[in-house]
């Protein structure tokens, strides 16, 4: 399972005593650590750059917390991809269904949490980078608000979008961590609140699958006596995941186009494809994107203010089998970023729980709210651990 690591030598003691103390966590290999070249899953990149001259803020205060350091993890190169796929090299694990791929970007980080070798790990999401790998490994992993954790230290990928996350096997330990990098009060539940099913989430899943996310949906609603409400969003679903993918390659080739264009570094084939696509980009398709982003404000936005939490499945299945063909992964990889886009699109926060598993392996389910409900979701998810249990609904 080291393989999970780009080097799990690395390591951080604590500098403080705290709600941590006792707990190992590693980071994506997208972190600063002070004396060492962050590398972002990509040998061109990590060759243009000299090692970090400061530690990245957000890990300083998990050490200052009481946990220890214990390994970089491996992420898909230059963090665009969501399946998991290394790109340059063999993918890491994936120890709750081994013949499958783990998920990405942050695939050494959920691979790591899964198989026991850490308690927590430190991820970043822009299109589903912290979920997608939560979902198809079995673990909690948390996707923060926009700008909730500064990314000060962290490589990006496509800032409008990107997110730091984190991955806890335990919903204990995942409060804890969130305690300590969002020290808020977590708020009271209202006569208001309610959780929200919306229907495009269950489109074109396999049937079986679907009537899954509907139960699971109403036993989450009940263990926490709420109401569950099922109706229509009202934008298609299609075009949450167009918009994204115009959005996130304009500001991706906005950040990286130049020294891709420079340098010509030679990329892995996967990471050259993405990027092929976001060069490929028309600026002019941007505006109609954004209107996208305006009609989804209008329709989720005064649901969340009234009270309401999203429910819906993470991914639209587990993950694909790692002997899978790339020409069967592309329409997996775009039903994915379909329903992850939303979060992205709207800079709201996500929790992937461990609550389901289909033809034998792990899905998620989401808990979608505002950008600053992290504390509120992560309280929901604790109080739904024993109700749900770990992969409790099955078909």
């Amino acid at each position: 399972m080291t393989w999970a690591y780009v080097d799990a030598g690395v390591r951080l003691a604590p500098t403080g005593r705290g709600p941590l103390t006792g707990l190992r966590f590693a980071v994506k290999d997208v972190f600063d650590i002070e004396g060492r070249v962050t590398g972002a899953g990509c040998p061109a990149y990590a060759e243009g750059r000299g090692p970090a001259e400061r530690t990245a803020p957000v890990i300083l205060r998990l050490i200052a917390a009481g946990a220890e350091l214990r390994g970089v993890t491996v992420t898909e190169e230059l963090m665009f991809g969501v399946l998991g796929q290394s790109g340059t090299g063999e993918a890491p694990p994936n120890p709750k269904a081994p013949d499958r791929l783990p998920g990405g970007s942050s695939s050494g980080s959920a691979s790591a949490v899964a198989a026991g070798l850490c308690d927590v790990a430190l991820g970043t999401d822009t299109g589903g980078s912290v979920r997608v790998p939560a979902s198809f490994c079995g673990i909690y992993g948390l996707r923060t608000g926009w700008g909730r954790v500064p990314a000060t230290g962290v490589v990006p990928l496509a800032p409008r979008f990107d997110t730091v996350g984190w991955f806890a096997r335990e919903a204990a330990v995942l409060e804890a961590v969130t305690a300590v990098l969002l020290p808020e009060p977590v708020p009271a539940q209202r006569d208001k609140d309610r959780l929200w099913l919306p229907a495009e989430v269950l489109e074109g899943l396999e049937p079986a699958l679907a009537r899954m996310i509907a139960r699971a949906a109403e036993e989450a609603a009940e263990a926490l006596g709420l109401a569950l409400e099922r109706r229509a969003l009202g934008v298609a679903r299609g075009d949450w995941g167009r918009a994204y993918k115009t959005l996130q390659g304009l500001a991706t080739w906005a950040v990286h186009g130049p020294w891709l264009r420079e340098m010509r570094p030679d990329l892995g084939p996967i990471a050259r494809r993405r990027f092929e696509a976001a060069a490929a980009v028309d600026p002019a398709e941007g505006p109609g994107a954004e209107a996208v982003i305006r009609r989804l404000t209008a329709a989720v936005l005064p649901a969340l203010d009234a009270g309401a939490v999203l429910v819906m499945p993470t991914t639209p299945g587990p993950a694909p089998r790692r002997d899978a063909v790339a020409a069967a992964l592309e329409p997996v990889r775009a039903a994915i970023l379909e329903r992850t886009a939303l979060a992205g699109l709207l800079g709201l926060a996500e929790l992937s729980l461990p609550s389901l598993a289909h033809g034998g392996a792990p899905v998620g389910l989401s808990l979608v709210g505002h950008g600053w409900d992290e504390r509120r979701l992560v309280a929901m998810a604790a109080r739904l651990a024993p109700a749900l249990g770990r992969e409790k609904v099955t078909e």
